[in-house]
């Protein structure tokens, strides 16, 4: 089944974004650090997809954002210190990469209104 977008409704234009991972810390709190910038000054919740093979397994994990460090960091309720360290699989590539998900948070269409 697929969906179909209107041209004038590009999924690319809408903000807080879907990031890609690159490291998760090993910790009460863990830090989450993403490729890009992340922009989740006015996010509350996300959800962290780290699968297999990569050894941290977060499977759709619900995070509540504790703290914004900077522009690629952030700090989450998630425990992590019983979990095996980050990292990247390098082979069997993974199937899906490690990314984040904002859930909540406002929305905001950069394209603007539609006409």
């Amino acid at each position: 089944m697929s969906v179909i977008i209107p041209p004038e409704l590009d999924l690319a234009d809408f903000v807080p974004k879907r990031r890609a991972i690159s490291n998760v810390t090993k910790a009460k709190e863990a830090i989450v650090t993403t490729v890009e910038d992340h922009g989740y000054d006015n996010v509350t919740f996300v959800r962290l997809h780290v699968l297999p093979p990569n050894p941290m397994v977060l499977d759709t994990v619900k995070a509540q954002i504790l703290e914004i460090i900077d522009t690629k960091n952030f700090r989450t309720d998630v425990d992590t210190s019983t979990q095996y360290d980050y990292a990247d699989p390098t082979f069997p590539p993974p199937f899906t990469a490690s990314h984040v998900v904002p859930i909540t948070g406002t929305v905001k269409n950069i394209a603007g209104p539609l006409v």
